[in-house]
């Protein structure tokens, strides 16, 4: 599968756009210095897993991003105020521009000839505790009926009368 990452790390507003292949699309002009608008850097992309914790809390893994740094792209880029990449927003993309993740840089580091990013999206570090089932007590507003009943999980934005 293809991906293309779009970081949002410069403070004009212009992202960086990589790609795990040089791709040539609608999206924006060209802004790196390179041929194309999606570059070809992208090494690998770690598994990207959500699920509920033991206690009940909702867990989500962070993501891990290596890029091409053989000719030192990152390591000249990120010299002076540029480096200052900690919670800036990144979007992996399919081929066909669906949105597949947005985090944002929790810590970043060179390896040899590699940039890596650690990223985490919006949700993680929550503590928050779902419960499984509707209470009384935790729910006194609760119609009768539903008391004992599973409560279901909607992820997303949620608004109702």
């Amino acid at each position: 599968m293809i991906v293309k990452i779009k970081c949002n790390f410069r403070a004009n507003g212009d992202p960086l756009l990589f790609a795990s292949r040089n791709l040539q699309d609608d999206g924006p002009t060209v802004i790196l210095e390179h041929g194309s608008n999606w570059e070809n850097r992208v090494l690998s992309i770690s598994q990207l897993s959500r699920n509920m914790g033991e206690d009940k809390s909702y867990e989500i893994s962070g993501i891990t991003i290596e890029f091409s740094d053989t000719d030192r792209f990152f390591r000249k880029w990120m010299s002076g105020e540029n480096r200052y990449i900690t919670g800036k927003t990144v979007e992996i993309f399919s081929q066909d521009n669906q949105l597949l993740y947005t985090g944002v840089v929790e810590k970043w580091q060179f390896k040899e000839d590699a940039f890596v990013l650690s990223i985490n999206d919006k949700l993680s570090g929550l503590d928050t505790v779902i419960t499984s089932v509707i209470t009384a007590d935790e729910y006194p507003d609760a119609p009768e009926k539903s008391v004992g009943q599973t409560i279901p999980l909607i992820y997303g934005d949620f608004s109702g009368d």
